[in-house]
């Protein structure tokens, strides 16, 4: 299921969601592009966990198609 949380007119989606837009297989592949800060994370008060600007998503998910090939 799908879920986008807006915050400061940033759209945040959690990590399932973003594997699933970038066609990744497991967490630890976000979780690299994290640590290489080519991924911001977010915590938002009051919610128990990480969120993901889908904007970076989407952006590196133009990246990774163009760089192969």
């Amino acid at each position: 299921m799908k879920h986008v949380i807006k915050f400061n007119g940033e759209e945040l989606i959690n990590k399932s969601e973003a594997i699933r837009i970038l066609g990744f297989s497991k967490l630890g592949s976000i979780d690299y592009y994290i640590k290489k800060k080519q991924l911001d994370e977010f915590e938002i008060l009051g919610l128990n966990k990480k969120l993901l600007s889908k904007k970076q998503i989407e952006s590196l998910k133009s990246n990774k198609g163009s760089s192969h090939g």
